[in-house]
């Protein structure tokens, strides 16, 4: 599901930056900061000449923060083996 970033009225800033390039062309770059930080990412890395305005740097901090890293399934199944173990040594 994608998330379109509106002002206090519901409303697209018209001040708002669109790609002009890549796979994101045509599409406000809030919007994929807000959807796709990994993208963001690879930009940052790799395209020398475009640059983010300060406001779209803290909101990508900010859906850095908010986007920690899911859980692999090793990482699920290691937390329920030692909360089982935990509950285990409780029972005794």
């Amino acid at each position: 599901m994608w998330l379109n970033v509106k002002n206090s009225k519901g409303m697209l800033d018209k001040k708002d930056r669109i790609f002009k390039f890549g796979k994101y062309k045509g599409c406000y770059i809030k919007d994929i900061i807000i959807n796709d930080t990994q993208y963001i990412t690879w930009t940052m890395k790799n395209i020398s000449w475009f640059w983010y305005s300060k406001e779209e740097v803290e909101l990508y901090k900010k859906q850095l923060k908010l986007n920690k890293k899911p859980k692999n399934q090793y990482e699920l199944i290691m937390e329920s083996i030692k909360r089982e173990k935990e509950n285990e040594q409780g029972l005794h």
